[in-house]
C-alpha cells in the first residue's frame, strides 16, 4: 500500500530503488513531458514546503507542486501518478494537499494548466475553465537519451550548459523595469521565478521586452516571452531561435491572438490543446492578466 503523503525534497531527484520507473523526473518522462532535472530542482527550491509526493516501497509514484506569486496567485503543477497506481485516489489526495497549502498561504486565486486527461479530475475538485491554449512545435520533438533518471551531478551539468551557452550580448539580465512591466502585464509578481529561469536560460532582452529559451527533455522550450508590442516580441524570438538548431516547443497563450499568428508565421504547428483553469471558490475573475496582449509565451505548464 502507498505510504503517507509527504513533502518532496531534492533527495527525491536521485535514482529510485529497484527497477521501477518511479521518482519525480522519471514520472514526468514517462508521461512524455518536457521538464528536466533542472526544472524539478527550481520547483522544489522555490517551494520546499509546497511540493508533495506519495511513495510506495520507497519509490515516489505520485507528485504535485505549488508556486506562489505574491498573494495574488498560486499555481499547481506537475500533477503526476504512475500508471500502475492510478484509480486509487492518489491524484485527489495530492491535489487536496496542494490546494490546502495554497489556501494556507492566503492566495487570492489558485490556477493550473490541465491536460485533457486531467481536466475531469480538476472539474470535480471545483476548478473552472478560463481558456484553452496551444502547444506548438517547430518540428517533431524527439526524446533525448536517458530514461528520465538523474542524479545531482547531471542536474548541475544541465544548468551549467545553459549558462555557458548564453549569448553575452543578452546581458545585463532582467532589469527592474522589465520585471515591473511583467508584473503589470500578468497582474501578479513572478520576479523571483523569472530571475531563476533567466539563470538557466538563453535570455534575449530589449528595453520593451524579454524572451527566454532553455533546454528540455524532448525539445528546447521557448518561454516566457513578454513584450509591449509584436515587433519587439518577434525580434526577440527570432534571435533565440537562430541560436539553436531545435527542435522547439512554444506554449502559446490562448488569450493573445497575436502570439498564435506569430507562431504560425515562424513555422510552428499546433500539436495539442491544454486548458487553463481556476479554482471556483472565489468571486469570478479574481485574477486575470492585466495585459494579455503582452504575454506571447507561458513560462511552463507547471508555472503558468
Amino acid at each position: 500500500m502507498p505510504e503517507a503523503l509527504r513533502r518532496l525534497t531534492l533527495d527525491d531527484l536521485r535514482p529510485q530503488s529497484g527497477d521501477a520507473v518511479a521518482g519525480p523526473l522519471a514520472l514526468s518522462a514517462l508521461a512524455g513531458w518536457n521538464q528536466t532535472a533542472a526544472d524539478w530542482r527550481r520547483l522544489l527550491l522555490d517551494s520546499p514546503d509546497g511540493c508533495f509526493g506519495i511513495a510506495c516501497d520507497g519509490n515516489i509514484v505520485g507528485t504535485v507542486t505549488t508556486t506562489r506569486y505574491g498573494q495574488q496567485l498560486g499555481w499547481i503543477g506537475m500533477m503526476l501518478v504512475h500508471p500502475d497506481y492510478r484509480r486509487r485516489g492518489l491524484a485527489t489526495r495530492l491535489m487536496q494537499a496542494a490546494i490546502d497549502h495554497l489556501r494556507d498561504q492566503d492566495v487570492a486565486t489558485i490556477r493550473l494548466d490541465a491536460t485533457p486527461q486531467g481536466r475531469p479530475l480538476y472539474e470535480r475538485l471545483g476548478f473552472r475553465l478560463d481558456h484553452s491554449w496551444t502547444r506548438t512545435s517547430s518540428e517533431p520533438a524527439v526524446a533525448l537519451p536517458g530514461d528520465g533518471r538523474s542524479d545531482e551531478r547531471t542536474a548541475l551539468q544541465e544548468m551549467e550548459v545553459d549558462r555557458t551557452e548564453r549569448n553575452p550580448d543578452d546581458q545585463p539580465a532582467l532589469s527592474e523595469s522589465l520585471l515591473a512591466a511583467d508584473r503589470l502585464a500578468l497582474g501578479a509578481d513572478r520576479s523571483a521565478m523569472l530571475r531563476r529561469l533567466a539563470a538557466d536560460s538563453k535570455l534575449a532582452c530589449h528595453s520593451n521586452g524579454y524572451a527566454m529559451l532553455r533546454p528540455g527533455r524532448t525539445a528546447w522550450y521557448l518561454g516566457p516571452v513578454m513584450a509591449t508590442d509584436t515587433e519587439v516580441a518577434i525580434s526577440l524570438i527570432r534571435r533565440l531561435l537562430a541560436s539553436q538548431p531545435g527542435p522547439f516547443l512554444w506554449d502559446v497563450p490562448g488569450d493573445n491572438p497575436s502570439a498564435a499568428n506569430m507562431a504560425q508565421t515562424l513555422g510552428f504547428s499546433p500539436i495539442r490543446t491544454l486548458y487553463r483553469m481556476s479554482l471556483d471558490d472565489t468571486p469570478p475573475r479574481v485574477f486575470a492578466a492585466n495585459q494579455p496582449d503582452r504575454l506571447f509565451a507561458i513560462a511552463d505548464p507547471a508555472l503558468g
